[in-house]
């Protein structure tokens, strides 16, 4: 086992510390038969979700993610689809795997989501967040809802958008939660 008794703080302040924790990955890649090799991007992978941060100290070119994704960090949760990876923030992506073939489902949302259950044509969720706050969900599905109730009120079509066989909803956040209900033609 490859273990270093060094304190990433005192590293990060030293000349040196970036050589000692390269050294540390090379050697440890090595113990796992992977290659090492320096990329101008950090990303990482955790089931269905990717991780991308550019490294600007880098002086490489941009590191490219293909496929679609959802932006978490833009509050709109955008679907994207290749780019580069910039010097910039970490850029949170998810690319779950359940995708097409299965029932619809919440891919990602600017809420809490619970009680998220699927049967007979129906998603149901209870959402809640921070009062007057927009919550936004993003739902993998393959079809246009056929309606979409928040609370006792349907949404208006204006109120969701179909984008790259994901649904996004936008209404109110409350903080006591409210049921959501989005109808699909059952085949």
């Amino acid at each position: 086992m490859l273990r270093a008794a060094l304190s990433p703080a005192h590293l990060s302040h030293q000349e040196y510390g970036g050589a000692v924790v390269r050294d540390l990955v090379t050697r440890a890649a090595a113990a796992v038969s992977q290659p090492y090799r320096e990329s101008s991007a950090l990303v990482l992978r955790r089931g269905p979700y990717r991780m991308a941060a550019g490294l600007a100290e880098s002086g490489k070119p941009a590191a490219r993610l293909t496929g679609r994704y959802v932006d978490l960090f833009d509050a709109s949760l955008p679907v994207v689809s290749e780019g580069d990876v910039d010097p910039r923030p970490p850029s949170p992506a998810s690319g779950s795997r359940r995708t097409l073939s299965t029932s619809p489902h919440v891919l990602a949302a600017g809420c809490r989501v619970r009680e998220e259950t699927y049967a007979d044509g129906r998603l149901r969720f209870v959402a809640s967040g921070i009062a007057d706050t927009d919550a936004v969900v993003r739902i993998a599905t393959t079809r246009a809802p056929t309606s979409v109730r928040v609370g006792d009120e349907p949404a208006p079509p204006s109120a969701w958008d179909l984008e790259a066989d994901t649904l996004r909803l936008r209404f109110r956040n409350r903080v006591e939660g409210v049921d959501v209900e989005v109808r699909f033609e059952v085949d």
